[in-house]
């Protein structure tokens, strides 16, 4: 997903880059000055709820399965969810504490 702050539009695209639809949300008075994050946040309750129904688990969901927020230029600033054969994660990095996980295994491994 793509928010262009200047026109108020989100634009949602697959991961080939094409743009899949766009939804434009006109500027109003009471649209914050920190209209991204509160976006963000509003698409990862969105995304927790449907991780709950078990959408994410349909056979027409292709894994990996990622949404994200890109920049202009389609760099990731957020992953707001990953989802792969034997994990989800629902904003976080996926990479957290792995260096540590990487020790105890390594460190159980040489028991």
């Amino acid at each position: 997903m793509r928010f262009d702050s200047e026109n108020a539009i989100l634009s949602v695209f697959d991961d080939m880059e094409n743009k899949l639809t766009e939804i434009n949300l006109e500027k109003q008075e009471d649209f914050s000055e920190d209209f991204e994050t509160q976006l963000k946040e509003t698409s990862l309750v969105v995304l927790q709820r449907l991780e709950k129904e078990h959408l994410f688990d349909k056979e027409y969901i292709f894994k990996p399965f990622t949404v994200s927020m890109v920049d202009d230029d389609f760099i990731v600033s957020d992953e707001l969810i990953f989802i792969d054969d034997d994990t989800l994660k629902i904003d976080g990095d996926l990479l957290t504490n792995l260096d540590k996980e990487l020790d105890d295994f390594l460190k159980n491994l040489m028991k």
